[in-house]
C-alpha cells in the first residue's frame, strides 16, 4: 500500500511529542492494520470506534485538559495538593479514555489475525471490538505484551491508576502523592515523567495511525477503502462488499487507468488486465 500524504511533523508539534517518537509506532502500525485490514467487518468496527472517541474520549479529554491547564491558572492561587489532584484526576481520565480505545483497537487487530483473547468471565472469546470493553485493563495490556506490544504497558503506571480510582492515595501538605510502593513528588518532576511517557504513547499512535489510509475514501473514488482492500462488486447500482470481488486501490481514484472512477466503472479492473497480458513476451 501506498504512502499516504501527511505532515508528521506538524502532527507531532501539535501533540507535543517527538517526530521519533511517531515515526517508531509508525513502522509498526503500517504492517498490523495492513493486514487486519483483510478481514470483512474489521475496517467498519474501527470507523465506528474512530468516530465514538471523537464524540466522547478524545471531545470530553479535550475539555478537561482546557479546565485543568488554561482556565483554572489564568487567576487562581492554587495550593500543592490542588495541584496534584488536578493530575491524579488528568491521568486517570487520560488512561480510562484514550488509552483505553488505543489498546482496545491494537489487541483488535491482532485478534482478527488469529491471536484469541479469552473473556473468562463469558467463557467465550472477544469476537468483535465492542467485547473488549467487558475485559479488564489488565488483561488487555498482558495480552499486548505476549504479543510484542509491551510498551502499551510500559507507558501507564497501574498502580497509580488503580489508586486514583479506588480512592486509595494520600496527599501530602507539599502536594506529594503517596502510594503503596511509591511516592510521587513535584519537586522530583514525577508528576511530568508521569504524563509524558502516557500522552508519547497514545498521542504516537494517534499521529502515527493517521499516516495511513484508514478512513472512509483517501482516494475519493466512491468506493470506501475497506471495500477496496477487502473486496466489493456491484449489486445493480449499488456497491456491496465481496470478499471474491474487485480488489482495487484505494490511493488511486481509477485502479485500471481507464479514465472512469472506480466508483462509476462496471469493470474497474479491466483496463487493467488488458493491461498486463499485452506486456507478457
Amino acid at each position: 500500500m501506498p504512502h499516504w500524504k501527511y505532515d508528521l511533523e506538524e502532527a507531532c508539534k501539535r501533540a507535543q511529542i517527538e517526530p521519533g517518537v511517531a515515526n517508531g509506532l509508525v513502522r509498526r502500525l503500517e504492517p498490523l492494520f495492513e493486514a487486519a485490514m483483510r478481514t470483512p467487518g474489521f475496517y467498519d468496527q474501527m470507523l465506528d470506534k474512530l468516530h465514538e472517541m471523537g464524540e466522547y474520549s478524545i471531545k470530553n479529554l479535550h475539555i478537561a485538559c482546557v479546565l485543568f491547564f488554561e482556565k483554572i491558572k489564568e487567576g487562581l492561587d492554587l495550593e500543592p495538593r490542588e495541584i496534584s489532584m488536578m493530575f491524579l484526576l488528568h491521568y486517570l481520565m487520560t488512561v480510562e479514555s484514550f488509552f483505553s480505545d488505543v489498546v482496545d483497537m491494537l489487541c483488535f487487530a491482532l485478534i482478527v489475525q488469529h491471536h484469541d483473547l479469552a473473556d473468562f468471565f463469558r467463557r467465550t472469546y472477544v469476537g468483535n471490538l465492542r467485547d473488549l470493553e467487558q475485559i479488564p485493563l489488565a488483561d488487555r495490556l498482558h495480552f499486548l505484551s505476549r504479543h510484542d506490544w509491551e510498551d502499551a504497558n510500559r507507558a501507564v503506571d497501574r498502580e497509580l491508576r488503580n489508586a486514583v480510582a479506588h480512592g486509595s492515595y494520600r496527599i501530602e501538605d507539599d502536594g506529594a502523592v503517596v502510594l503503596e510502593r511509591q511516592r510521587l513528588s513535584m519537586d522530583r518532576d514525577d508528576f511530568n515523567r508521569k504524563s509524558e511517557t502516557l500522552r508519547d504513547f497514545v498521542y504516537g499512535f494517534w499521529v502515527g495511525f493517521r499516516t495511513n489510509p484508514w478512513k472512509a475514501d483517501t482516494d475519493s473514488d466512491g468506493v470506501s477503502d475497506g471495500l477496496e482492500t477487502g473486496g466489493w462488486t456491484w449489486s445493480g447500482s449499488t456497491i456491496v462488499a465481496s470478499p471474491t470481488g474487485f480488489r482495487t486501490d484505494p490511493g488511486r481514484a481509477d485502479t485500471d487507468r481507464d479514465g472512469v472512477l472506480d466508483g462509476n466503472d462496471r469493470a474497474p479492473l479491466g483496463d487493467a488486465f488488458v493491461r498486463v497480458f499485452s506486456n507478457l513476451p
